[in-house]
């Protein structure tokens, strides 16, 4: 299969951070792509001149060695879709990124989903599927925001149930707030994630365990929302670290300096109370996970130096173990399509305490 290729500098070596329940973290390296890239151009497919943007959404898959990558193009530009790729990743940084392929996200087979109908954002993989968050709502049309699961081509398997707050009529989802973190909790679960706190929920923001067999959800845990300057970080990615353990990606912008405030977390459930069955959260006493910050990427001088300004990062996933044995994680943003911005690729290489 035909691949475009782009090489990128890879910066390597730069400083460590100490995460201490957790273990180091090492910045890496970064690639860069422009809005107007055409990286999937060489392709012959119907979507290989779509525009390249709006990745919302990354996924590892070790079998074969490349990403799964989710759009958030709801359709205003091409139909909504999806992407596979390669990224060329080591201890001396990301050296290319390519397109593989990129299909579109389809209700069934032969049909794509219409005109914002969908908003992608996480993707995830699981049982040789893929599972992945839409954002899309809109109480008129009686679109819900949703976790579906599908299949490699595309193709819309399951739609998970999903509690009535989360409903468009429930009027209690911030708009464009919704799911935006989704990850693997253990062999069968999953976690769920809105960016803003429902409507009556106060600051906490829910983190919904679903169980992926049954296809229902069957637990609900808090995670209180972080501020700087009392204004509101949203979470953006989820990423579990073990069952219990999960990165969360935090955001704010504007931030200061005209730079976005990208913050790595490490939110343990082991203590959290199941908040499953309450209505509502705000004002309420409840019992939280431990929560520690592990970085400000914003703040990192080696990340500042390499990088200048960053972007829109809204998603991350685990990539290969390096050769010293420690794991890497990949950052990506959303370009929002918008020329003044680009897609950031973050790499970073952990090494977990046991």
């Amino acid at each position: 299969m035909p691949f475009l290729f782009f090489l990128i500098g890879s910066l390597c070596w730069f400083s460590t951070l100490e995460a201490s329940s957790l273990g180091q973290i090492s910045f890496l390296g970064f690639s860069r792509l422009q809005t107007d890239t055409r990286i999937c151009a060489s392709l012959n497919t119907p979507l290989a001149t779509a525009p390249f943007g709006g990745i919302s959404g990354v996924e590892y898959d070790a079998t074969q060695n490349h990403y799964w990558l989710l759009s958030d193009d709801p359709g205003y530009r091409a139909p909504p879709r999806f992407y596979k790729m390669k990224i060329h990743l080591d201890q001396r940084g990301i050296h290319q990124v390519h397109c593989s392929d990129v299909r579109p996200l389809q209700k069934r087979a032969g049909h794509a989903f219409g005109l914002g109908q969908v908003d992608g954002e996480e993707i995830r993989l699981y049982n040789n599927r893929l599972l992945w968050s839409s954002e899309a709502q809109n109480r008129l049309l009686g679109l819900d925001p949703a976790v579906r699961m599908m299949d490699f081509h595309g193709v819309q398997t399951v739609r998970l149930q999903l509690p009535e707050h989360y409903q468009s009529q429930a009027g209690r989802v911030v708009d464009n707030g919704s799911f935006e973190g989704l990850t693997l909790l253990g062999k069968e679960h999953a976690l769920l994630a809105v960016e803003h706190p429902l409507k009556g929920d106060g600051t906490n923001i829910r983190l919904l365990k679903l169980d992926l067999q049954t296809h229902d959800s069957v637990a609900t845990y808090a995670y209180p929302q972080s501020f700087y300057q009392d204004k509101e970080l949203s979470v953006v990615s989820l990423l579990a670290v073990n069952d219990t353990q999960v990165l969360v990606l935090e955001r704010l912008w504007p931030y200061k300096d005209g730079n976005i405030l990208i913050r790595l977390v490490l939110y343990d459930l082991t203590e959290a109370q199941d908040v499953h069955d309450m209505a509502y959260l705000q004002g309420k006493h409840l019992q939280y996970g431990k929560k520690q910050l592990l970085a400000n990427i914003t703040e990192w001088p080696e990340v500042r130096r390499a990088v200048g300004y960053l972007d829109n990062q809204e998603g991350m996933t685990w990539g290969p173990t390096l050769v010293d044995g420690r794991r890497t994680l990949l950052l990506v943003s959303d370009n929002n399509f918008n020329s003044k911005q680009s897609t950031l690729f973050l790499a970073f290489a952990l090494a977990l305490k046991n």
